[in-house]
C-alpha cells in the first residue's frame, strides 16, 4: 500500500483553506484569520484572496501592521493601484513613512515578482554567448569585438540587476519603540526610536541585525522587530 505523506498535508492545509474561506463568508473573521495565518506559516504559500482576507481582517481588528504587511504581500504578488491606495491610506491614518510610490515601485515588484524566470533566461543567454565564443576560440578564429562587448554588457546588466534585486527587498517594523542603531551591536549608539508600521528597505544582514535606509541614513534594527516582505 502505497502510504503519501504530502498528499495528506496538502489534502489538511486544502481543508483549513476551505475552513478559513467558509469562516470569512459567515463573518467569523478572527476565527478565519488564525486558520488563514496558519495556513501561510507552514507553507508562506498565498493566494491574493487569502491575502485580500487577511490585511481586511487585520485592518478591522486594528492590527495595521499586519494589515499593511499583507498588503505589500499582495502588490508584490499582483501590483496594483488600489493596493497601493489602500496601504497609503492606512499609513495617512498612523502617520507611517515608507508607502511613498512611483513607477519605479512597479517595476520592483514585477521583477521580484518574476525573478526566477527572468534569471534562468538572463543566464540562458549569457551561456550561449559563452559557448559561442569558446566555440571560435576552438576554431583558432580572431574573435571580434563585436561578439565580446555584446557579453561584457550583459554580465554587466546581469550584475545589476542582482544587485537591485538585492537592494529592492523591503521590511516593516512590528514592534513599537523600535530602537536604530548606529552600528550592529546593542552597545552601539541609539540614533532614533521609532513607532510599529513604517515600511523601510533593508541593504543587509549581519547577525541580528538588519542594515535599512531610514530618512536618507543606513542604520541597524534588530531582526525581531523587522518582517521582511517577502514570500
Amino acid at each position: 500500500m502505497f502510504f503519501c505523506v504530502n498528499c495528506l498535508a496538502n489534502k489538511d492545509l486544502d481543508a483549513k483553506i476551505t475552513e478559513a474561506n467558509a469562516l470569512f463568508e459567515r463573518k467569523k473573521f478572527t476565527e478565519s484569520l488564525e486558520l488563514f495565518e496558519e495556513v501561510f506559516a507552514q507553507t508562506h504559500e498565498v493566494s491574493p484572496n487569502m491575502l485580500i482576507k487577511m490585511a481586511f481582517v487585520s485592518e478591522g481588528l486594528g492590527n495595521y501592521t499586519d494589515a499593511l504587511y499583507y498588503l505589500s504581500l499582495l502588490y508584490l504578488y499582483a501590483p496594483q493601484d488600489a493596493t497601493l491606495i489602500q496601504m497609503e491610506n492606512i499609513a495617512h491614518t498612523y502617520r507611517l513613512s515608507g508607502y511613498e510610490h512611483s513607477d519605479l515601485d512597479y517595476i520592483r515588484a514585477i521583477y521580484q515578482r518574476y525573478f526566477t524566470y527572468l534569471a534562468f533566461l538572463f543566464l540562458g543567454i549569457c551561456g550561449l554567448g559563452f559557448i559561442f565564443i569558446l566555440y571560435l576560440y576552438y576554431l583558432k578564429q580572431r574573435i571580434a569585438l563585436r561578439y565580446k562587448i555584446p557579453l561584457l554588457v550583459l554580465l554587466s546588466v546581469g550584475f545589476f540587476l542582482m544587485r537591485f534585486s538585492e537592494e529592492s527587498l523591503m521590511g516593516i517594523v512590528i514592534q513599537d519603540k523600535s530602537y536604530l542603531m548606529s552600528a550592529p551591536s546593542s552597545g552601539s549608539k541609539p540614533v532614533e526610536i521609532i513607532a510599529k508600521g513604517h515600511r523601510v528597505f533593508v541593504l543587509g544582514k549581519q547577525d541580528i541585525w538588519y542594515k535599512i535606509l531610514w530618512n536618507e541614513k543606513e542604520l541597524y534594527i534588530k531582526e525581531s522587530n523587522l518582517r521582511p516582505i517577502q514570500f
